[in-house]
């Protein structure tokens, strides 16, 4: 089978949205150590990662450092770690299509055309040519992921469906029985976007003639009529009452309330995913083990449709290589290639491995006639975002969530995709003149200026950051900021455009300053703050500006240790900033003075090693001993903290209890979790771990608000003016 892969063209002008993305990463670029970004974070497939990395290390004595992201997370991490690449990942999962190809663009991605293995041409000859772009390869795959819908075969013999559905119109009569038998036909995670794009997706592909579609992806001419049948065929879906109740605020993957959740425990009877969906179905079982009843069938045809029969749509799974890693990042790409590796992974991930010499560990029987689909079928497209990229891509599946909301029709998901209405202006960070600054010193690229060629050096990009903010605002006739996530930087696209156009803030940002500005400036009373995280050094200003709002704050993760420490407390290993032992005192003092009870833990889980398998021990906050190091609040913390938030009006939360990332001391975290979420106060998460720990651990939805900024939500809370926000007119 051969993979089309198509490249999307640039989108013109009239409006633009200003984006970005916060975050970094530092990577040792030695042969002796790698670092590693994918996003299997929970399950078999952590495991998988985990394994092969200490097999890794073994046969060749280098180390893997693995980083595990949260799929919704991944892209924004990457694309902003990956500005730089001497500070970015040696090894990443690509995004696929026209996101890789602007990744290699940037300089972000090794040609690896003469350094593949012969295992890899040979094993992989189809699957590698979704990781090529003008001849050559740039990634190495490792799983082919057709979509399709999955089932439970229980819930349709409930509703006394015999067959799965061929066509569309079987599809909706099932609906209709499923309905009738009081079960949610379809689960939908439309607070995530992608899944409800992909219904369009497979839609427009069962509609539109092979040449239509082509000519829709390549030259984005939507003028056929296919474009608005799908939408339209995806109304009546919508009509027919096909998905599960609040399907717009729930999430894909995470927890059992998720759209994969309600399948794989029978709240649900079908899912449109790709082949990922048993592994992640396994992890959300009651008993972690394979949906015994699960089924699959092929998305159907539609009724007058001119699509190719048995057509295919999905993924290729491959990892990059950074440009500036070490040779022993390619042998750790070639590795995952091997049969053995192809195998296991199969096994983990419950998917169809990217080498045909490995097909034989695959025992899904629905995964086993994908297989023969796929040697069926002359080729498949690639996720419509994915082959569109970034700007249309997204636009696409915000026209198709509208649709669904009842904000928009089928015709407008076909002008979201058109050029000349909008342009998302996304991950312009690795621009240097996007921030404007230079560095007089930086030892890992040989840098020391003198202050003569220092300052010379900063007015030379101070005047091409004006010049690129210029050059974008020549595009458009308005400028929309709906970036909060960048909005306390004064860069090119955010407050610099903003000097040569109106700028106005899209809805994101006015909901951000809405919530959070009320929550500060006129909070419902008592107003708790809950603060965690690992150092007091990021929080200094926040809990500074706090003590003169709230009536109680708490303190807890790896900054608390520095509270205890200043109060004379033994903390053994745990995590310490000396030199904000005074500031601590000081805080202290000015909650006596404030009158506001400032809560710090009084008993810690501490262990031995930071590691995910590292034995609990429950111990006294201001006594732990010498070998230890705090990973967690401990019970009597647990049951004081959340107290403190029973009866409160207003409770901002930003920064984990823990170390919640390991199950064992993500306790204190998912406790704080449900206290917020059960408290029936004005919530508010403050970005960054905090909010990943929410939607790691299921209480997202029960969130008033999560903001989508980590550092620019701790500016607001420290009561700094923001330079993207200040620069509009409506803010």
């Amino acid at each position: 089978m051969k993979f089309k892969t198509i490249a999307a063209a640039a989108l013109a002008v009239a409006t633009m949205l200003g984006m970005g993305a916060c975050g970094s990463s530092t990577s040792a670029k030695d042969d002796k150590t790698i670092t590693f970004w994918h996003n299997a974070t929970a399950g078999d497939g952590k495991q998988y990662w985990e394994d092969m990395a200490k097999a890794f290390e073994k046969k060749t004595g280098v180390k893997v450092q693995i980083q595990a992201i949260q799929n919704e997370d991944f892209e924004g991490k990457l694309t902003t770690a990956m500005q730089d690449p001497a500070s970015g990942p040696d090894v990443y999962m690509t995004l696929g299509g026209a996101k890789t190809k602007d990744m290699i663009d940037a300089g972000q991605a090794m040609d690896l055309t003469d350094k593949i293995s012969d295992t890899v041409k040979k094993q992989m000859s189809s699957a590698l040519e979704s990781m090529s772009y003008d001849g050559k390869v740039y990634g190495v795959p490792v799983t082919v992921q057709p979509g399709g819908i999955w089932y439970s075969k229980d819930l349709f013999k409930q509703a006394g469906i015999d067959a799965a559905p061929t066509t569309f119109s079987e599809l909706k009569t099932d609906v209709q029985k499923l309905r009738s038998a009081g079960i949610d036909p379809i689960a939908l995670g439309g607070k995530d976007a992608w899944p409800v794009g992909h219904w369009y997706y497979w839609l427009s592909m069962r509609e539109c003639s092979p040449k239509a579609y082509a000519k829709g992806v390549n030259d984005k001419d939507f003028s056929d009529s296919c474009w608005t049948k799908a939408g339209d065929d995806l109304k009546d879906l919508l009509d027919a009452n096909a998905f599960n109740e609040g399907f717009l605020t729930t999430t894909a993957q995470q927890g059992a309330s998720s759209s994969a959740g309600l399948l794989a425990n029978h709240k649900a009877a079908m899912e449109l995913m790709g082949t990922w969906e048993p592994g992640v179905l396994k992890d959300l079982t009651p008993d972690k083990k394979p949906m015994a009843d699960l089924g699959f069938f092929a998305f159907p045809t539609v009724d007058g449709g001119k699509g190719e029969e048995g057509a295919l749509m999905g993924a290729v799974t491959g990892f990059a290589v950074n440009p500036e890693a070490p040779d022993a990042a390619v042998d750790f790409v070639n590795f995952m290639a091997e049969k053995s590796n192809q195998e296991k992974y199969a096994t983990a991930f419950s998917t169809i491995p990217a080498s045909a010499e490995a097909y034989d560990a695959v025992t899904d029987e629905n995964l086993k006639s994908i297989i023969e689909a796929m040697k069926k079928s002359d080729g498949m497209q690639l996720w419509m975002d994915t082959a569109l990229g970034g700007n249309i891509g997204n636009a696409l599946n915000s026209g198709v969530v509208n649709l669904l909301s009842g904000q928009g029709t089928s015709a407008d998901i076909v002008k979201a995709m058109k050029p000349g209405d909008v342009t998302l202006l996304e991950n312009t960070r690795f621009y240097k003149a996007e921030d404007g600054k230079v560095k007089k010193d930086d030892d890992k690229k040989g840098i020391h200026l003198t202050e003569e060629e220092f300052q010379a050096k900063k007015a030379e990009l101070k005047e091409k950051r004006a010049a690129m903010a210029k050059k974008l605002a020549s595009y458009g006739d308005v400028y929309c900021n709906d970036a909060f996530g960048t909005a306390h930087r004064a860069h090119a696209s955010t407050a610099g455009v903003a000097a040569y156009l109106p700028a106005v803030s899209g809805l994101l940002v006015a909901k951000e300053l809405e919530v959070m500005g009320k929550a500060l400036d006129d909070p419902k009373r008592p107003f708790v703050a809950v603060l965690g995280g690992a150092k007091v050094s990021d929080k200094i200003a926040v809990i500074n500006n706090l003590l003169d709002k709230a009536d109680t704050v708490i303190i807890g993760g790896g900054m608390a240790y520095t509270f205890a420490k200043a109060q004379g407390g033994e903390i053994g290993k745990s995590l310490l900033e000396e030199d904000k032992c005074a500031y601590a005192l000081e805080m202290i003092e000015k909650a006596k003075q404030k009158g506001v009870k400032l809560l710090l833990p009084v008993d810690t889980v501490a262990a031995t090693e930071f590691a995910a398998d590292a034995e609990p021990h429950v111990v006294d906050a201001m006594h732990i001993p010498a070998d230890m190091m705090g990973m967690d609040i401990g019970p009597k913390t647990v049951e004081l903290f959340c107290a403190a938030t029973k009866g409160a009006g207003t409770i901002v939360w930003n920064g984990p209890m823990g170390v919640f990332e390991f199950p064992t001391f993500a306790t204190g975290t998912k406790a704080m979790a449900k206290a917020l979420a059960e408290s029936g106060a004005v919530t508010i998460i403050g970005g960054g771990d905090s909010a990943a720990a929410a939607e790691q651990l299921g209480f997202a939805d029960k969130i008033t608000h999560i903001s989508t900024g980590g550092g620019a939500s701790l500016e607001f809370l420290e009561g700094k003016e923001l330079p993207g926000v200040a620069c509009l007119l409506d803010k």
